[in-house]
């Protein structure tokens, strides 16, 4: 038998056998997904909910793994300085992959440059919510009562760079009012005194819809540029009194920056098949969710983008940390 062709035939099995490790995450290793946040919330609901058909699917282990503080810095960090092998996911969100950078010039990562986009997961919108005694029945209402009390009314949010601070900095530059910004250390102290009447109003996430249902607050708008699936009876602000007003809350996948193309788009595949179960996409658009799968690279788009919007935003607002 000629050595030569012996020697071509296995030169050419080793690197298909190479290829095909290629695609694959690092073989064995479990699949840590970091939920920068307690248990309990939004993100931590999409990895546990993702965690069965991700394990399926790749057959590996998959820890969801809590690491809050810092609006989610801690976490996120974390993964950036993770080893690049595929076996380690953030669920970033707007807070801390693209606000904090733009008000914390010592953040210890880029989000553009140190991780590499996986998926879109989520949509969200936030929702705008007032107190029932409150004379206005939509967003024109709203910043009519606004423009004749300058200073008067004010806004809760989750903290400063939040998705619900923002929202309300992004209304008051499109429509020119002056309120006052009030943070607390969490959805649902705001939520609370939003319903005691100690503040106006605030855009809250969809953990505020219970009370509306209950009648302790009223929904006056959402604040995606189309309904959400989980709120179609609720108008946009767009729609009710402010066009060209958008605001998307999302939650997204990325890796380590140096992640191979073909272990991000492995990931990819089966986050984007355990997205379009449909038995999780019912649970994600009841909790308020709507499931949004996408390849790496429409992720990457989305997120430069939503970077550029924010930066604008913020400037515009003069908005710092407190």
């Amino acid at each position: 038998m000629n050595l030569k062709w012996i020697g071509a035939v296995a030169f050419g099995i080793a690197c298909a056998v190479s290829q095909g490790a290629g695609a694959q995450p690092t073989a064995g290793k479990p699949l840590k997904i970091v939920v920068p946040w307690t248990p309990g919330g939004g993100v931590d609901t999409l990895a546990r909910l993702l965690q069965p058909s991700l394990a399926e699917g790749l057959g590996r282990t998959i820890i969801v793994e809590n690491k809050p503080g810092a609006t989610g810095a801690i976490g996120v960090d974390s993964v950036a300085k993770s080893p690049p092998d595929g076996s380690t996911l953030i669920i970033g969100s707007p807070a801390n992959m693209v606000v904090l950078a733009l008000l914390n010039p010592k953040l210890p990562y880029n989000p553009l440059k140190d991780f590499e986009p996986v998926a879109m997961g989520t949509l969200i919108s936030n929702v705008l919510v007032v107190h029932p005694s409150l004379a206005v029945n939509s967003v024109a209402d709203l910043i009519a009562m606004a423009k004749a009390q300058p200073g008067k009314l004010t806004f809760g949010s989750s903290g400063v760079g939040s998705s619900l601070h923002l929202s309300a900095e992004l209304l008051k530059l499109m429509a020119k009012i002056d309120i006052v910004h009030v943070p607390y250390k969490g959805t649902a102290p705001a939520v609370a005194d939003v319903a005691g009447g100690q503040i106006t109003m605030l855009f809250s996430d969809p953990s505020a819809l219970p009370l509306v249902k209950a009648g302790k607050l009223r929904a006056l708008a959402q604040t995606m540029s189309k309904r959400s699936a989980s709120m179609p009876d609720l108008p946009t602000v767009a729609e009710s009194g402010l066009p060209g007003f958008e605001l998307v809350n999302w939650y997204a996948f990325f890796a380590p920056a140096g992640t191979p193309a073909p272990m991000v788009a492995r990931l990819n595949a089966e986050l984007v098949r355990a997205l379009k179960r449909p038995d999780v996409t019912a649970k994600l658009i009841t909790g308020g969710q709507d499931p949004a799968p996408g390849t790496p690279q429409q992720l990457g788009a989305f997120h430069r983008d939503d970077v550029a919007k924010w930066s604008r935003v913020v400037e515009a607002g003069r908005i710092t940390m407190e």
